[in-house]
């Protein structure tokens, strides 16, 4: 059986490298940004649990 405990990069050191390149790390920063952007509005949409309780509790 081959021996699969032993890897020759962890996903780790994988994204640290490709994030050195000036075009995957722009990519990522825009798409994070993005992520934020519509975390964002979701939470302005939906009201979360905590605050439903306080409502009801007016």
């Amino acid at each position: 059986m081959p021996d699969n405990t032993k890897r020759a990069t962890t996903w780790k050191e994988q994204r640290e490298k490709a994030l050195a390149d000036p075009l995957i790390r722009r990519e990522y920063d825009f798409l994070a940004e993005e992520f934020a952007k519509i975390e964002k509005e979701l939470e302005q949409r939906i009201p979360s649990p905590d605050s439903q309780k306080m409502s009801k509790n007016v």
